[in-house]
């Protein structure tokens, strides 16, 4: 049998997934959905799959198919994670048909030194440079003269790098175009939606029970609160809508860093109905989503956020700064708005105001069947499909 072979390539493919998350526990952020929708895509399709992350949970919980190889308890500080890595990747045991795949990649730095046989796949959200933007200046100075120097480094050794195609043409074509083969252009590296959670449903029985009036204009964001999301942009924009519109309500999900700095700013600006309502996944995610009338985003930058497609899913248009892939999926009026990237406050405003007079019935239909092709099935095939072509040219058919 080849590696060619379906049969032999789910006998002897392993998948190896590296990232500073827990595999028992659900977390909003794109990385962690990227590296989660891998993990249950494989297992789904009968792979194994090998999880070297942290453990948060503190129990032991084992699913067929994982082996979870924590090398960190109790954090999930990436530079912690990174560190414990390198200190622990010589005494792995990795098997030379493991495809290791991550989100930052930093994390293929140990594996590059200690396990260079394997196939390697780095997936990019967003470039680390960009990234951490937001550190401290000076701190951010030396980063910028020293990363460059690594990643060179370590793009001379992966074997493919995914990412937005905006991404790859701006940021990695653009600095390593000796590198241009592995830029997998064809590869869509968003994520999969989940059909049993993300529908239209019954937006006013999720209304009711969310406790929230059926006649309202429900706004929502959903992600991480980092400096990179500007929820505090997003409020001020809400602000706008209030002088317009006094009966909405802005429902904000999800955790972060910056959480306290974003509810400092509500505080200071005083605008009634504004939610911040925690992380939610699963079931409880789905009802906010079908409760809503509208997703709005205003990121610093975005690789392919899972979260446009969930809403679109769920029947609820976009209105977004235009950012990653955001303009190539709300393609269509009825499906939202994508302004420019350093949009205003007042922008966004506008924006929502326009999208929430449009008839709601045609705006479900419509994001409904642009979401058809979102299928975790059809989203991870040509992945799969790339790691066996990865696998033959590096280990040939035998």
């Amino acid at each position: 049998m080849t590696l060619t072979s379906k049969t032999s390539e789910k006998e002897k493919m392993k998948l190896t997934l590296i990232y500073n998350t827990d595999p028992r526990i659900d977390v909003l952020g794109g990385g962690v959905r990227k590296i989660r929708f891998l993990m249950e895509a494989a297992l789904d399709d009968g792979i194994d799959v090998k999880y070297i992350g942290v453990d948060l949970a503190g129990v032991k919980e084992e699913k067929t198919g994982l082996e979870f190889i924590p090398v960190v308890k109790g954090s999930d500080k990436w530079w912690r994670f990174f560190l414990c890595t390198l200190e622990k990747a010589p005494f792995m045991k990795i098997s030379r048909l493991e495809v290791m795949h991550t989100q930052r990649l930093i994390y293929l730095l140990p594996f590059v030194i200690f396990h260079p046989g394997n196939v390697k796949v780095f997936d990019s959200d967003m470039p680390m440079l960009t990234a951490m933007k937001v550190y401290p200046p000076w701190l951010y100075a030396i980063i910028s003269a020293v990363f460059p120097h690594v990643e060179r480094f370590l793009l001379n050794r992966v074997d493919a790098v995914l990412a937005h195609k905006e991404v790859l043409k701006d940021y990695y074509e653009a600095r390593y175009p000796e590198h241009k083969k592995k830029f997998r252009y064809d590869i869509d590296p968003a994520v999969g939606i989940d059909g049993k959670f993300f529908y239209p449903g019954n937006p006013g029985a999720s209304r009711d029970a969310l406790a929230i009036p059926r006649d309202e204009k429900v706004i929502i964001f959903v992600g991480r609160l980092s400096v990179i999301k500007r929820v505090d942009l997003l409020i001020d924009m809400f602000g706008e809508i209030l002088k317009i519109t006094g009966n909405a309500r802005f429902i904000i999900i999800g955790r972060g860093e910056s959480e306290e700095k974003f509810r400092d700013h509500a505080a200071r600006k005083n605008y009634p109905n504004i939610y911040f309502a925690g992380e939610k996944h699963g079931m409880e995610l789905a009802g906010y989503y079908r409760s809503a009338d509208v997703l709005v985003l205003g990121s610093v930058t975005e690789g392919t956020p899972a979260v446009v497609r969930e809403a679109l899913s769920s029947g609820v248009p976009v209105v977004s700064n235009d950012v990653g892939d955001t303009g190539a999926i709300i393609d269509h009026p009825l499906l939202g708005k994508v302004l420019a990237r350093d949009a205003s406050a007042q922008d966004l405003a506008k924006a929502v105001i326009g999208v929430l007079s449009m008839d709601r019935e045609k705006v479900r239909a419509a994001c409904v069947e642009r979401a058809r092709s979102f299928s975790v099935k059809a989203m991870f095939a040509s992945t799969l499909a790339m790691y066996r072509e990865l696998m033959e040219a590096r280990h040939g058919k035998g």
